[in-house]
């Protein structure tokens, strides 16, 4: 992915605690984040026929809040992790994205892009999937 919000997120974090850094290398080395993991997967599976196609897609937001606040939730990878932080440490990481989200110009709105990798499956045995579509 590419200009994904939460690698900032990641990097400051890994500045200031080594668990974090840890995380982050494993986010982001793993099979799905590489270009193509989730093909080699599926074709180390034994499935035939696979397509990689990327999409690109857009986030705004309206100012640091609300891209920030949606990401306290609790869920997947970054929530599961910022749960476990002290308050003290969390500010600090929020501070630290806070200022590469504004980037030297004042809070407001902002329009992010990531992109994704799509695979396409076509299994060539009857007995395994026919067509599936897999998402990272």
């Amino acid at each position: 992915m590419s200009a994904l919000p939460f690698p900032s997120f990641w990097d400051s974090a890994a500045e200031m605690v080594p668990q974090a850094g840890v995380a982050r290398d494993r986010l982001f080395s793993g099979a799905l984040a590489l270009p193509d993991g989730l093909l080699r997967l599926f074709g180390e599976a034994g499935v035939a026929d696979l397509q990689r196609e990327s999409i690109t897609f857009r986030m705004n937001y309206s100012n640091f809040d609300d891209y920030w606040q949606p990401l306290l939730g609790g869920q997947g990878p970054f929530g599961t992790y910022v749960a476990t932080l002290t308050l003290e440490t969390r500010r600090k990481i929020e501070e630290a994205v806070r200022r590469a989200y504004c980037s030297g110009a004042p809070d407001g709105e902002r329009s992010l892009t990531a992109s994704a990798r799509k695979g396409s499956v076509m299994s060539s045995s009857p007995s395994s999937l026919h067509r599936s579509s897999a998402h990272e």
